[in-house]
Protein backbone atom coordinates (compact mmCIF):
# COMPACT_ATOMS: atom_id res chain seq x y z
CA UNK A 1 0.00 0.00 0.00
CA UNK A 2 2.79 2.41 0.88
CA UNK A 3 4.55 1.92 -2.45
CA UNK A 4 1.30 2.49 -4.36
CA UNK A 5 0.58 5.63 -2.36
CA UNK A 6 4.12 6.90 -2.94
CA UNK A 7 3.69 6.27 -6.66
CA UNK A 8 0.37 8.13 -6.58
CA UNK A 9 2.09 11.06 -4.88
CA UNK A 10 4.91 11.18 -7.42
CA UNK A 11 2.52 10.95 -10.37
CA UNK A 12 0.20 13.48 -8.73
CA UNK A 13 3.03 15.97 -8.18
CA UNK A 14 3.86 15.70 -11.86
CA UNK A 15 0.33 15.87 -13.31
CA UNK A 16 -1.66 17.96 -10.80
CA UNK A 17 0.67 19.38 -8.12
CA UNK A 18 -2.06 21.24 -6.24
CA UNK A 19 -4.12 18.09 -5.68
CA UNK A 20 -1.37 15.50 -5.18
CA UNK A 21 -2.32 14.80 -1.56
CA UNK A 22 -5.96 14.30 -2.53
CA UNK A 23 -4.77 11.78 -5.12
CA UNK A 24 -2.78 9.95 -2.44
CA UNK A 25 -5.86 9.82 -0.22
CA UNK A 26 -7.98 8.49 -3.09
CA UNK A 27 -5.33 5.88 -3.92
CA UNK A 28 -5.14 4.77 -0.29
CA UNK A 29 -8.91 4.44 0.01
CA UNK A 30 -9.09 2.55 -3.29
CA UNK A 31 -6.33 0.14 -2.28
CA UNK A 32 -7.90 -0.45 1.14
CA UNK A 33 -11.27 -1.11 -0.52
CA UNK A 34 -9.70 -3.58 -2.99
CA UNK A 35 -7.83 -5.39 -0.21
CA UNK A 36 -10.97 -5.59 1.89
CA UNK A 37 -9.43 -3.71 4.82
CA UNK A 38 -11.75 -0.72 4.46
CA UNK A 39 -14.45 -1.15 7.09
CA UNK A 40 -16.60 1.96 7.04
CA UNK A 41 -19.24 0.26 9.20
CA UNK A 42 -16.73 0.05 12.08
CA UNK A 43 -16.58 3.85 12.27
CA UNK A 44 -19.24 5.39 14.52
CA UNK A 45 -20.87 8.05 12.33
CA UNK A 46 -22.24 10.16 15.16
CA UNK A 47 -21.29 13.59 16.48
CA UNK A 48 -18.51 13.54 19.02
CA UNK A 49 -18.68 15.21 22.38
CA UNK A 50 -15.82 17.20 23.85
CA UNK A 51 -13.96 15.53 26.70
CA UNK A 52 -12.11 17.63 29.24
CA UNK A 53 -8.54 16.53 29.84
CA UNK A 54 -6.88 18.31 32.72
CA UNK A 55 -3.30 19.30 31.95
CA UNK A 56 -0.63 17.87 34.19
CA UNK A 57 3.03 18.71 34.47
CA UNK A 58 5.70 16.05 34.35
CA UNK A 59 9.47 16.22 34.01
CA UNK A 60 9.37 13.35 31.53
CA UNK A 61 7.12 15.37 29.19
CA UNK A 62 9.32 18.41 29.63
CA UNK A 63 12.45 16.53 28.66
CA UNK A 64 10.90 14.44 25.89
CA UNK A 65 8.70 17.12 24.30
CA UNK A 66 9.52 20.68 25.36
CA UNK A 67 13.30 20.41 25.11
CA UNK A 68 13.32 18.99 21.55
CA UNK A 69 10.77 21.61 20.45
CA UNK A 70 12.95 24.34 21.95
CA UNK A 71 16.00 23.03 20.08
CA UNK A 72 14.09 22.80 16.79
CA UNK A 73 12.74 26.33 17.22
CA UNK A 74 16.17 27.72 17.98
CA UNK A 75 17.76 25.95 15.03
CA UNK A 76 15.03 26.52 12.44
CA UNK A 77 13.81 30.02 13.22
CA UNK A 78 16.15 31.98 15.41
CA UNK A 79 19.54 31.07 13.98
CA UNK A 80 18.67 31.88 10.34
CA UNK A 81 17.05 35.12 11.46
CA UNK A 82 20.08 36.18 13.46
CA UNK A 83 22.37 35.20 10.58
CA UNK A 84 20.33 37.28 8.13
CA UNK A 85 20.34 40.31 10.43
CA UNK A 86 24.09 40.05 10.96
CA UNK A 87 24.67 39.56 7.23
CA UNK A 88 22.82 42.84 6.65
CA UNK A 89 25.27 44.54 8.98
CA UNK A 90 23.11 44.91 12.06
CA UNK A 91 24.28 44.13 15.57
CA UNK A 92 21.54 43.01 17.91
CA UNK A 93 21.37 41.62 21.44
CA UNK A 94 20.31 38.05 20.59
CA UNK A 95 20.06 36.90 24.19
CA UNK A 96 17.76 39.76 25.15
CA UNK A 97 15.45 39.11 22.18
CA UNK A 98 15.21 35.39 22.94
CA UNK A 99 14.57 36.02 26.65
CA UNK A 100 11.99 38.72 25.93
CA UNK A 101 9.97 36.62 23.48
CA UNK A 102 10.25 33.57 25.75
CA UNK A 103 9.03 35.43 28.84
CA UNK A 104 6.21 37.08 26.90
CA UNK A 105 5.10 33.71 25.52
CA UNK A 106 5.28 32.14 28.99
CA UNK A 107 3.21 34.92 30.59
CA UNK A 108 0.65 34.97 27.81
CA UNK A 109 0.29 31.20 27.86
CA UNK A 110 -0.22 31.29 31.62
CA UNK A 111 -3.09 33.71 30.99
CA UNK A 112 -4.41 31.29 28.31
CA UNK A 113 -4.04 33.97 25.65
CA UNK A 114 -2.94 31.84 22.71
CA UNK A 115 -3.83 34.46 20.11
CA UNK A 116 -1.38 36.94 21.55
CA UNK A 117 1.16 34.16 21.90
CA UNK A 118 1.01 33.63 18.16
CA UNK A 119 1.58 37.34 17.67
CA UNK A 120 4.60 37.26 19.96
CA UNK A 121 5.90 34.18 18.17
CA UNK A 122 5.87 36.08 14.87
CA UNK A 123 8.28 38.61 16.34
CA UNK A 124 11.15 36.19 16.07
CA UNK A 125 14.54 37.22 14.70
CA UNK A 126 13.81 35.56 11.33
CA UNK A 127 10.84 37.86 10.75
CA UNK A 128 12.79 40.87 11.99
CA UNK A 129 15.60 40.00 9.60
CA UNK A 130 13.25 39.80 6.64
CA UNK A 131 11.59 43.09 7.52
CA UNK A 132 14.76 45.00 8.30
CA UNK A 133 16.71 43.82 5.29
CA UNK A 134 13.75 44.34 2.94
CA UNK A 135 13.13 47.89 4.14
CA UNK A 136 16.77 48.92 3.88
CA UNK A 137 17.54 47.02 0.69
CA UNK A 138 14.95 48.86 -1.38
CA UNK A 139 14.87 52.63 -1.48
CA UNK A 140 11.42 52.75 -3.12
CA UNK A 141 8.92 51.08 -0.77
CA UNK A 142 6.49 50.44 -3.63
CA UNK A 143 8.92 47.81 -4.96
CA UNK A 144 8.66 45.67 -1.82
CA UNK A 145 6.89 42.35 -2.30
CA UNK A 146 3.78 41.62 -0.26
Amino acid sequence: MVICMLAAYLVGRRLWPRYAVVGVLAAGVAIAAMEGTLRANAVPWSPTLPVFVAPEFSWRATVSLALPLFIVTMASQNLPGVAAIRAAGYVLPVSKIIVLTGVATLLLNAARDTGATLIVATHDPALLARLRTAVHAVADFSKLEG
